[in-house]
């Protein structure tokens, strides 16, 4: 009865520490094959492989920097003591950075170079074919350690405990153990029993536990917890195909990395189950970081991690993503959901440089912009949970807003996000007042002008503004809005002042007193009772048509060429863009001119005509 209930004690530890941690793949910066990882601490850590690929993460792995590698050959093992000194183990050469991967140095050659370990920055190990090389001096020189003979048989992995404690092992099944830093080293006889198949891996958690994995196509545990006098053997590892590699982050937790998957014990390596991974590309480093967290690599540039309790990641995005309801200060978002438990929206003003969530990151939102999590410069969460729809409101009027959709699964630290794909969208805000018309017409030496809101949205005033060269205005009068409507309304305003300049040829030039062109321009500034304002479309009506020379601009819109022909002689053209630069002039002195403006962006521009008796300006417009 004993041994059911211990073998049912195992069954659910081992269920309930499984069923917590799930590896999720994270969204990689290369697809070349990796081979080896190394991570300082959760969030910054290292991976490398082939044709010389270097990545580095600083936020745990949600996003990787590739850094300038010392060769273009496949990198076999990667290692760093802080984020600025590390080492890379290309073949058989050695590289050595000290500013945290952005140069290299070479340090030298080794045959049949294996696997190395680095206690600090003085005081390094690497296993050769025959020998294990130390450095005393962070790399600049090496020395072989005298220990037995190997019989031909490489040295295969080294771990040290302690600044002084170390082991070695050889591919059989000796291991050597020093405990002044290499100096001298001692074997340990025997394993305490036969070995009937190589030794794959081996790792020391301190000097008393010691864990060998041994096998060929089946595979067992081997464990010290005396520091080598004796052994245990924990039995075949039932289900595991393809083990290569284990790793001890404490004395009841170990890790066994196969083929394509990753297992785990809670017993000291008795009772082993799988943990969820979805690595059919095939597997060939990880690493952990304590019990808990967890990096693993393979081919492809596939990267996973691990967390208490993680899920994984949705496989399927939103979709159908459309804006509607625009106003001034709003917009309404309906998507079509993935198949995540839920998802966020990330918006930005005026940029389309969205920002990613983070991987166990818990983002809290607001539909009014600018008030939930902020992700990045300029990113905010404006929704979060499980619908498919949201309306964002604190919105600025005529500016860009840009939208993304993410899927996710798990809560809090567990949270785990699909970023790989996403929906996203965008659309501009619309001014406080829609104007559905506005027109100028002139009557007798008065003119009148006629405009029309579809809606208004804290409309305080309109102020009519008047020009003479379609550059520069004044105020001619004032409107009073209608706060805030749906309704149409009509407003009317009449340019009386006209009447106040005589009709010549000989007016005053300044810009309160109309020239001798027969063309006036009006706009209209409207004012939120804020104090916010916005300009309307410039209009243009001609008057006098009786007295003043009219010019001709064929065609108008153009692409750029046109033709300016007037009934008198032109003396000269000047031609002004929107602010008043003047872009383009000529002396003509004739009744047509050809003009080329095909170097200048499309737009509005002002052609300024110079006669003898007049002065008159025109609108053309490129396209």
């Amino acid at each position: 009865m004993r041994k059911y209930f211990f073998c049912f004690y195992v069954f659910i530890a081992c269920y309930n520490f499984v069923n917590a941690q799930t590896w999720v793949a994270l969204t990689s910066s290369t697809s070349q094959n990796l081979s080896s990882v190394y991570f300082l601490s959760k969030d910054t850590g290292f991976v490398a492989g082939a044709s010389g690929t270097v990545l580095k993460t600083t936020n745990g792995g949600t996003t990787w920097t590739a850094l300038t590698s010392p060769t273009t050959n496949n990198i076999s093992k990667i290692f760093f003591l802080t984020k600025d000194s590390g080492f890379v183990l290309a073949g058989n050469l050695l590289y050595k950075t000290t500013n945290g991967g952005s140069s290299w140095n070479y340090l030298r050659s080794f045959a049949n170079a294996g696997t190395m370990s680095f206690l600090n920055s003085s005081i390094g190990f690497l296993r050769g074919t025959t020998y294990v090389w130390r450095t005393l001096n962070g790399g600049a020189s090496w020395d072989s350690t005298i220990i037995a003979s190997t019989g031909g048989n490489p040295w295969y992995e080294i771990n040290f405990i302690s600044s002084s404690v170390g082991f070695v092992s050889q591919f059989g099944y000796n291991i050597y153990r020093t405990i002044n830093a290499g100096a001298t080293w001692t074997s340990f006889s025997a394993i305490g029993f036969s070995l009937p198949n190589q030794m794959l891996d081996f790792k020391f958690y301190n000097s008393n536990y010691g864990f060998v994995l041994a096998g060929n196509t089946s595979y067992y545990l081997v464990y010290t917890n005396n520091g080598g006098t004796t052994w245990t053997n924990t039995g075949y590892l039932s289900g595991i195909t393809g083990a290569n590699k284990i790793l001890v982050s404490s004395v009841n937790k170990i890790f066994v990395m196969g083929t394509n998957q990753i297992y785990t014990s809670s017993d000291t390596g008795y009772s082993w189950s799988p943990m969820t991974i979805s690595a059919s590309s095939g597997l060939t480093d990880f690493f952990m970081v304590n019990d808990s967290i967890g990096y693993a690599v393979g081919n492809g540039g596939t990267i996973f991690k691990t967390l208490p309790g993680a899920l994984a990641c949705p496989s399927v995005a939103p979709s159908t993503f459309f804006i509607g309801g625009i106003t001034s200060s709003s917009m309404i978002l309906n998507w079509t959901n993935g198949n995540g438990a839920a998802r966020i929206v990330v918006a930005c003003a005026n940029s389309n440089t969205l920002v990613a969530p983070s991987y166990g990151v818990s983002y809290s939102a607001s539909s009014t912009f600018g008030s939930g999590s902020q992700i990045g410069t300029g990113n905010y969460v404006v929704y979060n949970g499980t619908g498919s729809s949201c309306t964002v409101s604190g919105l600025n009027y005529l500016t860009a807003y840009y939208f993304r959709v993410y899927e996710y699964n798990g809560t809090g630290t567990n949270t785990n996000y699909l970023t790989s794909s996403f929906a996203t969208n965008g659309a501009m805000t619309l001014l406080p007042v829609k104007l559905i018309s506005f027109t100028a017409e002139e009557g007798k030496k008065i003119v009148n002008l006629n405009w029309q809101t579809a809606s208004e949205l804290n409309n305080d005033y309109f102020e009519i503004e008047r020009s003479f060269d379609g550059l520069h205005f004044e105020v001619i009068g004032k409107a009073k809005g209608n706060g805030t409507t749906n309704a149409v309304h009509s407003y009317q305003f009449t340019d009386v002042s006209l009447l106040d300049y005589a009709r010549s040829d000989k007016l005053d030039m300044t810009n309160t007193k109309p020239q001798t062109s027969n063309t006036l321009y009006y706009r209209l500034k409207q004012f939120d009772f804020d104090g916010k304002f916005e300009y309307t479309k410039i209009v243009s009506v001609q008057i006098g048509k009786e007295t003043f020379n009219d010019v001709k601009i064929i065609p108008n819109p153009s692409n750029g060429e046109f033709d300016v022909s007037l009934s008198n002689i032109i003396s000269s053209i000047e031609v002004f863009d929107v602010v008043g630069n003047k872009i383009y002039s000529s002396t003509p002195n004739s009744n047509s001119t050809k003009i080329n403006l095909s170097n200048f962006g499309k737009g509005i521009y002002f052609i300024k005509c110079n006669s003898e008796n007049s002065v008159i300006t025109k609108k053309i417009i490129l396209e």
